[in-house]
């Protein structure tokens, strides 16, 4: 779909609906689920609540909630905070989803029950979270009384004529032909995915037609055709479409309330993406060009959705992208004092502190940039050079792409910072990539020990090894075997279940996660014992060097084991 200056310039669809049936995709009715293209949505319905003084963007949710809200930092937390992503509140998918329309929970029981925890004071830097927009529909609902659905569908949907839309849970029946099948591709057909439903609507839930976008994006380039249907007036069309939050204003991108800020062909663009079990879709507005483009595909497949957007600006808007201005102030390059900018910074976009999902980046499927320094104060990224501007603002060799750097004086943590996410320096005693070699040493190094000590015995016999006194000898292996295989066993399983995202946690945790959370719970008791073992086979004496120095490294094996699955919250039961 795309929009330009006021008209529907092309309504179109593409493929198959429903590739059993064949039914084609209707652009005016055919309904593709829009996922978090619904947190716009979300926002418009606020700020309409604003504008009738039912809410207030300043002003602590905590008194409006209808729940206790648990906290980590002091102050306030607003819900202009919730609409630009800075409350703290980390992203988790735990249980936000449910398989039927009877298993969804209600707004303020997800709230109370499955909130995720702060990661930063509010106001202090972007964490994109489901949660924030879960907060905000439990807002809208409380201060009209209404469902969630049912407001958008009074308040939204109808005055901007859009028909074929829905965030009703199951979708009415009216609608129901009409909604596109989510598909993966198998390697040779492609495969139906079950439709599954939301535990955070208010950020994720909307099925919606390419028309029904159309109309939106109209909506939200004109301010005046806003107002005149209700939608919103001009101050709240100001906030939806100008940034009001990032973290430095040299940064080429921000959020808005409701949308992110990018930069497309040199065109400053505000929109969102939607991506869902067989769905993805992305919505582009360019305000200074009155222009709009929606896609939707009912496959999720890659870059497909960005590249349709670059192809038609590639087509129409070639100018290409904007070197920063910063590119005329003075370079900084090789000043010492830029030397503590070198190291391993982590992105903080995921859950770090509060559930088991901490294991993704121990994984590495979370994003990390490591900055390179040559000694004399020059800094890059692999082998793109940055080039130092003043306040901690850095420049790529081509001027396109901006970074900054923050030390906060408080914690003395360093940030780096780029377009709208957040790194966090970390020591190399916390780098996922030496944790990583540390397991993988210790999962390899522990079984071949005890396999060696098995074809030692069989060719020289115990008493080689052991000693005239075998006391400790059985119960000492026994729970160097028993302790080393649940921590093996449960690790590899969590580490390839979780890490490597082959368990799904959007239903909530399965009965297997628990089974082996509490395989590597016991598996750490154990090793206390393993340890005490190795301690007496060094104070008793008897057994053979070698021996008690191979007892001792599959000790420290396990305890490197159980360190690491303390780190990463997989010591216990962390669920959120």
């Amino acid at each position: 779909m795309i929009v330009k200056d006021g008209r529907i310039i092309l309504a179109k669809g593409y493929g198959q609906a429903n590739v059993q049936s064949r039914q084609p995709v209707d652009a005016q009715k055919t309904l593709f689920r829009i996922a978090s293209i619904t947190k716009p949505f979300t926002a418009v319905a606020i700020l309409q609540l604003v504008e009738q003084n039912l809410l207030s963007l300043d002003e602590d949710i905590r008194e409006k909630l209808p729940i206790t809200l648990e906290t980590q930092f002091d102050g306030p937390i607003t819900i202009w905070n919730l609409l630009t992503h800075t409350s703290g509140f980390e992203l988790s998918d735990i249980g936000d989803a449910a398989r039927s329309p009877e298993d969804v929970l209600p707004l303020a029981e997800m709230a109370a029950t499955r909130m995720t925890t702060q990661g930063s004071a509010p106001g202090r830097r972007y964490h994109y979270s489901n949660h924030n927009y879960l907060l905000a529909g439990l807002l809208i609902e409380q201060a009209t009384g209404t469902p969630y659905d049912q407001y958008l569908q009074n308040n939204v949907f109808r005055p901007l004529g859009m028909d074929y839309i829905s965030a009703a849970q199951p979708i009415p029946d009216s609608l129901h032909a009409n909604r596109a099948i989510g598909y993966d591709w198998s390697g040779d057909s492609y495969a139906a995915l079950p439709l599954d439903f939301s535990n955070v609507a208010s950020a994720d839930v909307i099925h919606a037609s390419g028309l029904a976008m159309a109309r939106f994006m109209l909506a939200l380039l004109d301010s005046d055709q806003s107002r005149s249907l209700g939608l919103f007036g001009h101050e709240s069309h100001q906030l939806m479409t100008r940034v009001q939050f990032n973290h430095h204003s040299a940064l080429q991108n921000g959020w808005t309330l409701g949308l992110v800020e990018s930069t497309m062909n040199g065109l400053r663009s505000v929109g969102h993406g939607g991506a869902q079990l067989g769905f993805i879709s992305q919505m582009h507005l360019f305000p200074e060009e009155n222009l709009g483009i929606f896609v939707a595909l009912n496959r999720r497949s890659g870059n497909a959705r960005y590249n349709i957007v670059q192809a038609y600006l590639d087509r129409y808007y070639s100018g290409g992208q904007e070197i920063s201005p910063l590119m005329q102030q003075p370079d900084r390059s090789g000043l010492r004092d830029l030397e503590h900018l070198a190291g391993v910074y982590l992105n903080t976009g995921f859950a770090l502190t509060g559930t088991l999902e901490k294991v993704i980046a121990l994984a590495g499927r979370r994003g990390s940039v490591r900055i390179n320094s040559d000694g004399a104060g020059n800094l890059a990224i692999g082998d793109t050079r940055l080039l130092p501007r003043d306040g901690g603002v850095f420049l790529t060799e081509s001027g396109r792409t901006v970074i900054y750097f923050e030390q906060e004086q408080m914690t003395g943590k360093t940030y780096l910072y780029y377009r709208t996410a957040a790194f966090e320096k970390i020591s190399a005693w916390n780098a996922p990539d030496l944790h990583r070699g540390l397991l993988n040493l210790s999962l390899l190094l522990v079984p071949l020990i005890q396999i060696g000590w098995k074809i030692a015995t069989w060719r020289r016999g115990k008493e080689a090894l052991f000693g005239s006194d075998q006391s400790l000898q059985s119960p000492a292996l026994k729970a160097a075997a028993a302790g080393s295989a649940a921590l093996i066993m449960g690790w590899l399983g969590l580490f390839v279940g979780l890490g490597k995202g082959l368990v799904q946690l959007d239903y909530g945790v399965p009965g297997l996660i628990y089974l082996l959370l509490t395989t590597v719970l016991a598996g750490s008791m154990i090793t206390l014992i393993v340890l005490y073992y190795s301690i007496q086979s060094w104070r008793v004496g008897v057994w053979h060097p070698l021996m008690r120095l191979s007892y001792s490294l599959v000790a420290l094996g396990m305890m490197a084991m159980v360190a690491i699955a303390y780190k990463y919250n997989l010591l216990g039961y962390y669920i959120g």
